[in-house]
């Protein structure tokens, strides 16, 4: 499945300038930036734009849904934070997540939150091994595109079919990731090709072995592919387009 979904980015300065003040205006940004204040010393006026990108993808339940995604970082890119929308059925669901750079005991550490109505949690915290990389602005990009088009796209939704996904920026296919696809699917099911793709492996493990409640499954599948979404971004977007309005019914 290369296209995992279709999307484009707002390029309009104007339709910009207002999504980044509603995105600043939200309470949800303003507990973000108090949870990043105690890990660093730190001005949120400090963050710029780095895009925003709007898409339809299919979820865990066949249907479609219209996400949006704002992301917002420093100069030194040491702090980011994404503001992430879906919108199925008339139901909204908005959260905030971060990733922060900072020194611990003389070692840097990459550290990354998620910022709910309900909750924050701390997803992960690591070394440093290398180099953040910069998030290259390959996202697919459909000339005709209006949220909610695949709800009105007979032609489009047919190309939404059991299959293995596409990791595009290296021209391989997943074994893992995709419907039908790994283990216990009719597709896939060899060796890793990246650490989403093992997020995926351990997500297909938690539903056959009933390791916890499948909306759970698909919480820690999130919190997976958030680690690791500088991998393949454009494959963390299908995820989190997929399990996020799931993953909110987790209640361990």
């Amino acid at each position: 499945m290369e296209n995992q979904f279709v999307g484009n980015y707002i390029k309009d300065p104007v339709v910009q300038e207002q999504e980044v003040l509603q995105v600043k205006s939200n309470p949800l940004f303003a507990k973000t930036i108090e949870e990043i204040k105690k890990l660093i010393d730190f001005n949120e006026s400090n963050l710029n734009l780095a895009f925003i990108y709007q898409y339809d993808a299919i979820d865990v339940a066949d249907d479609f849904n219209v996400n949006k995604l704002i992301v917002l970082e420093t100069e030194d890119r040491k702090v980011n934070v994404e503001f992430f929308q879906t919108q199925k059925n008339g139901e909204v669901h908005e959260d905030f997540s971060a990733r922060i750079i900072r020194p611990i005991g003389g070692t840097e550490f990459v550290t990354g939150l998620n910022v709910t109505e309900d909750k924050v949690e701390e997803i992960f915290e690591d070394e440093l091994a290398q180099a953040i990389p910069a998030l290259a602005l390959d996202l697919p990009e459909f000339e005709e595109y209006e949220p909610g088009i695949l709800t009105q796209s007979v032609e489009t939704e047919a190309t939404w079919t059991n299959s293995c996904m596409y990791w595009g920026a290296k021209y391989k296919r997943y074994e893992h990731c995709g419907k039908d696809c790994g283990v216990w699917g009719s597709m896939g099911g060899g060796k890793l090709v990246n650490r989403i793709d093992g997020c995926c492996a351990i997500h297909d493990d938690c539903y056959k072995n009933n390791r916890r409640q499948r909306f759970c499954c698909d919480k820690y599948l999130l919190s997976c592919a958030q680690r690791s979404s500088l991998d393949d971004y454009q494959s963390y977007l299908a995820i989190k387009g997929a399990f996020t309005l799931t993953a909110k019914l987790c209640r361990e």
